[in-house]
């Protein structure tokens, strides 16, 4: 476990902030997969696994980040439409949303659309007590997202930040993606789920931080072969990811989204150390970097 942030991290023009790194299986301590990158004041999520908005309130007020307040988040990025990456679309799209000052905006790939709109639908109740009855409401499209659907490339260029999304390989899934983030003092890449890859590898050469899914290679060894075969299509091994690393060379590799499968937590840094000799940490929630 990484002791609480420096001063340092806190006041970096450009922080992330972890609202979580769960898996499918529910945990009582890690929410699902979700990483928000603090820029000059502004909030960009990727991913919303369960669980992550409510993280995002506990850090907003934790670490005093009015942006991660749920009414202010204004851009999420989502990698691919499995449901441990999405749960939690609706709460953010929805929470408070009658004080919303604008809907959000929410990128993802082919799929996105459909899943906004049956979220629109299944919310269509709601929206409708509350703007017909005597709630005052302060702004009425505050529900109203604003849909993306991305194809490989950059996605959003403001204020000082670039995000790029590039294609990654998890098995059935298509279209998949990972980000890269770059701003004046900071280059992030997130992998979303995935196995090692070309352009992956090249577009986390050198970054400053690569923050990447993992799987316990032990761990992994105690599922069938078809579970084996599965998973090696659409996640990465702990010692191929080192061997990813060690090509890569990022500055510092952060775990998170790890499937253990029985295996102690803490041995998933050292199966991703047998073949990576820099910096790696594993990611709990609510850490800074």
């Amino acid at each position: 476990m990484r002791q609480g942030p420096t001063q340092a991290e806190l006041d970096a023009p450009t922080k992330i902030v972890i609202l979580g790194t769960g898996t499918p299986i529910p945990d009582p301590h890690r929410a699902g997969p979700s990483i928000a990158v603090i820029h000059r004041g502004e909030s960009y999520v990727f991913d919303v696994g369960a669980g992550s908005v409510h993280n995002a309130t506990v850090a907003r007020y934790k670490y005093d980040i009015p942006s991660l307040y749920p009414t202010q988040i204004g851009h999420v990025f989502v990698t691919h439409m499995h449901s441990d990456h999405t749960l939690d679309l609706v709460e953010a799209a929805y929470t408070m949303w009658w004080r919303r000052p604008h809907g959000l905006a929410i990128y993802g790939p082919s799929g996105i659309a459909e899943m906004v709109d049956g979220m629109h639908r299944m919310m269509a109740p709601d929206t409708r007590i509350r703007m017909s009855g005597t709630q005052p409401v302060q702004n009425p499209d505050g529900y109203r997202a604003n849909v993306t659907e991305i194809e490989s490339g950059v996605v959003l260029e403001k204020d000082g930040i670039r995000i790029e999304a590039f294609a990654v390989n998890h098995g059935d899934v298509k279209p998949a993606f990972g980000y890269k983030i770059t701003t004046s003092d900071r280059s992030i890449v997130i992998s979303g789920d995935t196995e090692v890859s070309p352009e992956l590898e090249k577009m986390a050469t050198g970054v400053d931080i690569l923050m990447h899914e993992v799987i316990s290679d032990t761990g992994l060894a105690r599922n069938s072969a078809g579970f084996q075969a599965y998973h090696k299509r659409s996640h990465t091994p702990a010692s191929d990811l080192g061997r990813l690393a060690r090509a890569a060379k990022p500055k510092l590799l952060v775990l998170y989204h790890g499937l253990y499968y029985g295996e102690p937590e803490s041995r998933m840094v050292d199966e991703v150390k047998a073949t990576y000799s820099g910096d790696v940490v594993l990611a709990d929630d609510l850490d800074i970097f």
